[in-house]
């Protein structure tokens, strides 16, 4: 296939994006949060089909203008308002945007539940380097009106959840925990929500992520009540059942920024504590539990953890427990002093494809 190596003169189609709603990302085949095309078996044609979805929304990209690592421009994917929908044909093995030909393709081609798709070009030779085949760019459409990787069809794309980051102190998507009294008191509690009644902070995996042979992670999200996370305070750490941390993705602290569970394959918790330790000030670790039922960064009291976008179809079941009487006031715990680690490790990589 040849190669086209001038610069693209990019417009973003009219349509619009936005990055107020999940992430499009690779589920299994049959789950909650598979999505199914209203358009699928139109996708064949040469003009291609809308990507609507049966339940009102579409697939939109999440942002105007191309961005850049090494020879490939991409946008990342989520889902958004009909009136943002892409129009894409499947041309062979490829789910081809109409407007700018590029092709969608899973991050790091990673046939992974959670792992998210963005569409791309190459920079460097499109279209023959841009439609690389047999990969992670290689998608088939199925006779229930999912898409699955070509080389993973036991994977849909579905729709993301709601990730467990730092918002903003007064911003509704502050979450607030349901045992607040017993979490700051240093007791296990199911992370259920008195904010979002019916969702609790989950694993949005199951099984750990290895990232430089030595940690481990699970990413947090909101998910149903039932498979809620367990977790404790410990002085002014926020640690799970089995010894877990919450920990700020790159042990950054800053407003849109993910969490996840980690733990140290060799050396626990001694290698986390002088990770945190490295960071001084930032405290990444370190957080304190308001009588308000919410969490905030120690060295970053005007953030709260919360979830990155309301959660798709608002609460899920209304919960028969009442929030319990809070504390009186914040408990700051003893300073201790997470992971460098990057990468993928604490969640996404600073690439993104």
């Amino acid at each position: 296939m040849g190669c086209v190596i001038s610069a693209e003169d990019y417009t973003p189609p009219g349509t619009g994006a936005t990055e107020d709603g999940p992430r499009l990302v690779l589920t299994s085949k049959g789950a909650a949060d598979a999505i199914y095309f209203e358009n699928a078996h139109a996708l064949r044609q040469p003009g291609g089909a809308l990507l609507t979805l049966r339940n009102g929304m579409a697939v939109v990209p999440r942002y105007d203008y191309p961005r850049k690592i090494m020879e490939w421009s991409y946008i990342e994917l989520g889902l958004g308002p009909r009136h943002m929908a892409m129009r894409v044909r499947l041309d062979g093995e490829f789910l081809v945007r109409v407007h700018d030909e590029r092709v969608f393709d899973i991050a790091w081609w990673k046939y992974e539940v959670g792992n998210h798709l963005s569409i791309l070009r190459s920079t460097a030779c499109h279209p023959g380097h841009t439609r690389y085949g047999n990969g992670g760019r290689s998608f088939v459409v199925n006779p229930d009106g999912t898409i699955s990787p070509k080389c993973a069809q036991h994977l849909v794309l579905g729709a993301g959840i709601p990730t467990f980051s730092f918002v903003p102190a007064g911003s509704p998507l502050v979450c607030r925990f349901q045992h607040a009294k017993a979490l700051a008191a240093g007791q296990q509690v199911p992370l259920t929500l008195a904010s979002h009644p019916g969702l609790a902070v989950v694993q949005v995996f199951d099984e750990p992520r290895e990232a430089f042979g030595e940690w481990h992670y699970k990413a947090l999200g909101l998910g149903p009540a039932s498979k809620a996370v367990v977790a404790s305070r410990q002085g002014s750490f926020f640690v799970d059942k089995a010894g877990w941390y919450v920990c700020p993705s790159m042990m950054n602290i800053h407003q849109g920024n993910h969490t996840d569970l980690v733990v140290n394959r060799h050396n626990h918790p001694a290698r986390i504590h002088e990770e945190h330790r490295k960071h001084g000030g930032k405290r990444p670790l370190d957080f304190e539990f308001h009588a308000d039922g919410s969490v905030a960064p120690a060295s970053a009291p005007h953030l709260r953890l919360g979830c990155s976008f309301p959660p798709i179809g608002g609460s899920a079941v209304a919960s028969e427990e009442q929030y319990e009487s809070p504390m009186a006031e914040p408990v700051q715990g003893v300073v201790v002093e997470g992971v460098v680690v990057a990468g993928e490790v604490m969640g996404v990589v600073a690439k993104e494809y």
